[in-house]
């Protein structure tokens, strides 16, 4: 029952954190609330991108089209 106490006092203060967040630095906090989905994509293509050379590399193909598309 502890553990259930801890993580519902830990998720009540980091709500807390970020409604302060959100009242001091507006401008702030709607930058990072618009980039950071396009930080998951960009993490997301990476590894698909790498995954791809692997791939090409470990079939001997050229894998230059796969870092393009």
């Amino acid at each position: 029952m502890k553990t259930l106490y801890s993580f519902q006092h830990y998720f009540d203060l980091l709500l807390a954190t970020y409604k302060l967040f959100f009242k001091a630095a507006r401008i702030l906090a709607a930058f990072v609330v618009l980039l950071a989905p396009v930080q998951a994509i960009a993490s997301v293509l990476a590894v698909n991108t790498g995954q791809n050379v692997t791939n090409d590399v470990s079939n001997h193909q050229n894998f230059v089209v796969s870092l393009i598309i």
